[in-house]
């Protein structure tokens, strides 16, 4: 018996049959590549894949493929299209043609795409990637190829298409102005509707700062502000100026803007413009402060004034005109009459006043005029001068009393001084009394 000698009993060591110990280094990947080259799984593989492929001889006709092959072009065996070409699912004739073009002259369509229509009728986008297999004297003798359905992909790619076709209409159209900002302020977008309220092309106001369509800078300051604290702002009123020099009134609604960590980045809003409903608040505002008869102020007007007359610094005075007999012109001539001379008075009275004389119609036949004036004298010089060209140029007589404001005196103080001055007067007539036009 012979022992083996590193054994600690003497004993012979067995070693296993396949131990690695065995293998040469150059056996090893020979062994790993017979286990992986092996047809039949190679054949699972391809059998379970999404993927559609397929096996054609040089003139496109069907030969084998895979399930996935079978879902792609409608059929529930391989039987169904092995005698059928790939070019006969293609739905564009065109393509149809391009396709059996490239197979004749040897050309396969690698990352053509195309739509196919399958044996039970649905459709389905697909992207062909194809090689040629050659023999040994380099003659075709199949396509192997696979089509990998796109149809998601080309759905999404439409939608999105869709999507900022539409997106883009509504920004070209839009009635309002769109605009985004950067928060410095500068203008990185505008719809096309900039041009018809401002006047700017949409390229002439990209890359500058916003505050040069504003006539009051302050207001862009503000409504910057308020969209920093609040995170947007509905319904403030701008106005802002046209290239021609101009003022268009705005409503805006406006929005922060911040990335996906919440830091703000920007501004986005719209402008709808308001200037037709300014000029109307306007109008009804003037309405409601003038004598629809003379166009005069009225005592509304007069009220609002009330906080800057009676500054402690203000120094004005006022000129109370009283007709004299106008109740006879009524009595005689009718009212139709007298209202033609109230007007006419009035428009004495604007006429040889200066551009910042308040004039107000008090009621009836009375007026008051306020004027700016630094003191006593000069407030009666400029009575004098109405005194002079009334008996030339007033349709009507009148009555003239005046005051001076004292430091701090209200208004109606001053009136009654004014009126109190204005009958000491009475009866002292600057012109012959009033008659009708076209009277003998």
């Amino acid at each position: 018996m012979h022992g083996d000698p590193d054994s600690p009993d003497g004993s012979e060591r067995r070693r296993p049959a396949e131990s690695l110990e065995d293998e040469s280094p150059a056996e090893r990947p020979r062994k790993t590549s017979q286990k992986v080259d092996d047809p039949e799984g190679l054949r699972d593989f391809v059998e379970k894949l999404d993927e559609a492929v397929y096996v054609t001889t040089p003139d496109g006709t069907i030969v084998d493929g895979n399930p996935a092959l079978l879902r792609i072009l409608g059929a529930a065996s391989l039987d169904e299209v092995r005698d059928m070409r790939i070019s006969d699912f293609l739905v564009d004739p065109d393509a149809r043609r391009e396709l059996d073009r490239r197979l004749a002259s040897a050309q396969p369509g690698s990352g053509t795409e195309f739509m196919i229509r399958g044996l039970n009728r649905r459709r389905r986008w697909v992207r062909d990637a194809s090689y040629a297999q050659r023999d040994g004297d380099s003659e075709i003798v199949a396509y192997r190829g696979m089509l990998i359905d796109i149809t998601e992909d080309k759905r999404t790619v439409h939608a999105l298409r869709d999507s900022e076709e539409k997106y883009r209409s509504i920004f070209e159209n839009v009635q309002d102005i769109y605009y985004r900002l950067d928060l410095q302020g500068t203008i990185i977008e505008a719809s096309p509707t900039v041009e018809r309220y401002l006047g700017y092309k949409r390229e002439e106001l990209i890359g500058i700062r916003v505050g040069k369509v504003y006539l009051d800078s302050q207001d862009c300051e503000i409504l910057r502000d308020r969209v920093l604290n609040r995170g947007e702002v509905t319904g403030y009123e701008i106005s802002l100026e046209r290239k021609d020099s101009t003022r268009i009134w705005f409503s805006v609604n406006a929005r922060l803007l911040v990335d996906e960590h919440g830091k703000p980045h920007g501004f986005e809003g719209l402008l709808r413009d308001i200037t037709d409903r300014k000029d109307l608040e306007r109008r009804l505002q003037e309405l409601s402060v003038r004598d629809p008869l003379t166009g005069c102020y009225n005592r509304r007007y007069l009220e609002g004034l009330r906080s800057r007359l009676e500054r402690p610094t203000s120094r004005w005075g006022c000129l109370l005109l009283d007709l004299d007999d106008f109740k006879a012109v009524n009595d005689t001539y009718g009212h139709e009459e007298g209202d033609r001379v109230l007007q006419g008075v009035a428009h004495f009275v604007r006429r040889h006043g200066r551009a910042e004389d308040v004039v107000v119609r008090l009621g009836g036949d009375e007026f008051a005029i306020f004027v700016a004036a630094a003191s006593h004298e000069e407030l009666e010089s400029i009575a004098e001068r109405l005194r002079e060209v009334a008996p030339l140029e007033s349709p009507a007589p009148f009555s003239l009393g005046l005051a001076f404001r004292e430091l701090g005196e209200g208004i109606e103080n001053v009136v009654a001084r004014a009126d109190h001055s204005m009958y000491e007067n009475k009866g002292r007539r600057l012109q012959p009394p009033a008659r009708p036009a076209g009277s003998g």
